[in-house]
């Protein structure tokens, strides 16, 4: 009985008393909140979305499309300047010219048409680089030539071409003297001599000295041959 006692509890002591259990609360379901239009569960074909860089904040930015470049090969469309009549001619012309340069040089190309144009505009306007003080100084010595060669008695005249053309050669500049021999000089005397008037000798005489109808007569050829090459001729005529 002893043994038993210790074992098994006597009736009325606290031990068979029967304690009631205490009710445990129903587990609650956790409830995801998920985006309209999609369900619970994750897609399975769904991609992850990257973890943020670190020092990164943690919203995701797209990134910005790059800026569009505008293409070379495009060029500005052209620009024709309007002609004002009340401006001089010189101004109209001016504004034409201009205007035609600075579209080609905005294409960054030109027809063959506008690039014997541009050239001969080139050449008109530096006139083989000389300064007015060399060309004015040319000018007067034609004249005194051609006025001295005009007065000279036939008698005589041969004598007043050598003497002439020394001094026309010996009175030019220096950079006009290194290109022009003297046997051009002399030539030329002789030309003046025969001259229509003192303007007509003075032009003549000092385009030949400085090389002018050189100059302008390649600029013709020029334009003769782009002509060509825009408009053939037809053979049949």
């Amino acid at each position: 009985m002893t043994d038993l006692r210790r074992t098994l509890p006597l009736p009325g002591s606290p031990a068979s008393v029967s304690r009631p259990q205490s009710k445990r609360a129903p587990p609650q379901k956790t409830l995801s909140v998920s985006r309209p239009g999609t369900s619970g569960k994750p897609a399975a074909n769904r991609r992850a979305t990257p973890a943020p860089n670190a020092g990164s904040s943690g919203d995701h930015r797209r990134s910005r499309p790059p800026a569009r470049r505008s293409p070379a090969s495009i060029p500005p469309p052209a620009r024709v300047p309007e002609i004002n009549e009340a401006l001089p001619e010189w101004m109209n012309q001016g504004k034409l010219l201009a205007g035609a340069i600075g579209n080609a040089l905005a294409a960054g190309e030109a027809g063959s048409r506008l690039q014997s144009r541009i050239e001969r505009a080139w050449a008109a306007w530096q006139l083989g680089e000389f300064t007015d003080h060399e060309i004015s100084r040319v000018a007067h010595l034609v004249r005194r030539a051609h006025q001295a060669i005009r007065e000279a008695p036939k008698k005589a005249v041969e004598r007043a071409y050598a003497d002439c053309a020394h001094v026309l050669h010996g009175g030019l500049p220096s950079q006009v003297r290194r290109r022009v021999p003297m046997e051009s000089v002399l030539v030329l005397v002789r030309d003046l001599r025969n001259a229509v008037s003192a303007q007509a000798a003075v032009v003549e005489g000092t385009m030949r000295l400085l090389g002018w109808d050189e100059l302008f007569r390649g600029v013709a050829a020029e334009a003769i041959r782009v002509a060509w090459e825009e408009d053939p001729p037809v053979s049949s005529r």
